[in-house]
């Protein structure tokens, strides 16, 4: 969709986890994609401590720049005793990558061992706001044009108008356009919905060249209804997702689309198209594939993940030794509480849609009073620059953890 005068520019890297907090990369912005990275600390052969966003997890945000150059959360495993923060923060002249600092912190007067979870995935749209559950998985539909044709999405109309005005009119919620509603099997995962006599929408096409042309909209009727498209009065059968032609003759250039609603009942309109004659589009439901392509990097402690889905590749490279496992699975947050005691197997499988990568890094041993820091390194790009940048030399030091609230005493907090 094309950029609104409201739209945020907001970098692509940044806190943006619907589900757990942590560092996430936006894949795709068109189309809703998004990379993941969290940190889950744990007590080694213990307790792991998922910072889970939709519920009181023991962890809450520390710092923040204002432009998100950098940003950190903190995980309290045993109050402010025994912490560990993991700070994000851009590097200089690498957009593409971002370091991830963890310090842990022992302010016990007991030795203790604890272990971290290097946890990724891709990130699927949603059909509506995030809630307290795992937010459900939007399957949204794909369309491939004849040669020659041109569409656009319904929800893109250049004009609208309701029937009877109401007073959501121009305060949409969630973000959304006028009309606007998601759903499965949807192109693009969302249409416009008229649903009042008079509800009206208009569109511009830039069309091409055609001698013989039609308009074609793909809609679906709650009941039988009449629809005015270009001047014509058409009858609507109540129904599924289906295609309405018009016929156009020759055309060129760009091309005013506008239909109104003539009855009180709600039509949803997907797809607006012009294509030869004789020919229409096609529609097929998009089938997500959260499995990367796993490979080892070209440095130890390192690793390579390829997803169907997403356009980039994605490269993880950690200071310390760990081991990679993998979780088939929804949610974590109970998963990993369940299988917190299986300290053998690298593969775990539940119910649900998803992939989960799993850096474990353990033992990190502290003692009494005493401060660790450990470091990993996030990039996004093509294979190759993924590959060099794992091998590039770290980091001298990270860049500051960015704005903490003040103290007491006009400090910045620790």
């Amino acid at each position: 969709m094309p950029a609104l005068p409201h739209d945020l520019d907001l970098p692509d890297w940044g806190p943006y986890g619907k589900v757990y907090a942590g560092c996430s990369h936006i894949a795709d912005r068109e189309r809703g994609l998004r990379w993941d990275f969290s940190v889950f600390p744990g007590f080694f052969r213990g307790r792991i401590d998922i910072p889970a966003i939709n519920w009181d997890s023991g962890w809450a945000p520390a710092a923040a720049a204002p432009d998100l150059s950098t940003w950190a959360f903190r995980s309290e495993l045993e109050g402010r005793a025994l912490t560990v923060e993991s700070a994000y923060a851009t590097l200089p002249g690498r957009p593409d990558a971002r370091l991830c600092t963890i310090t842990c912190r022992n302010r016990t007067d007991a030795p203790q061992t604890l272990s971290l979870h290097l946890v990724c995935g891709a990130r699927y749209p949603a059909p509506g706001p995030c809630g307290h559950d795992e937010p459900p998985v939007l399957r949204p539909a794909s369309l491939r044009l004849p040669a020659g044709g041109a569409w656009c999405d319904g929800r893109d109309h250049a004009e609208h108008a309701s029937g009877r005005p109401r007073p959501d009119d121009g305060l949409v919620a969630d973000g959304r356009l006028w009309g606007e509603f998601r759903e499965d099997g949807c192109v693009d995962g969302g249409a416009l919905r008229l649903d009042r006599v008079g509800d009206r929408a208009g569109w511009t096409l830039a069309a091409p060249s055609l001698a013989d042309a039609v308009l074609a909209l793909r809609l679906r009727a709650a009941a039988p209804a009449r629809l005015r498209v270009q001047g014509r009065e058409l009858a609507l059968d109540a129904g599924g997702w289906r295609w309405l032609t018009v016929p156009l003759g020759a055309v060129a250039g760009a091309l005013a689309v506008a239909a109104e609603l003539l009855d009180e009942v709600r039509v949803d309109i997907d797809v607006v198209a012009v294509v030869p004659a004789g020919r229409l589009p096609e529609v097929a439901e998009a089938a997500w594939d959260p499995v990367p392509q796993q490979s080892a990097g070209p440095v130890a402690d390192s690793l390579v993940l390829r997803y169907p889905d997403l356009p980039r590749a994605y490269g993880l490279r950690w200071s310390d030794a760990g081991r990679v496992r993998r979780w088939r699975c929804d949610r974590l947050d109970l998963r990993m509480r369940f299988a917190t005691h299986d300290h053998v197997s690298s593969d775990f499988r539940f119910p649900g849609f998803g992939q989960w990568t799993d850096v474990v890094v353990e033992p990190v041993a502290l003692a009494a009073g005493e401060e660790r820091t450990l470091t990993v390194l996030l990039c996004a790009g093509e294979p190759a620059a993924v590959a060099a940048a794992l091998a590039a030399p770290w980091p001298a030091a990270a860049p500051a953890a960015g704005w903490r609230p003040a103290g007491p005493d006009g400090a910045q907090a620790d």
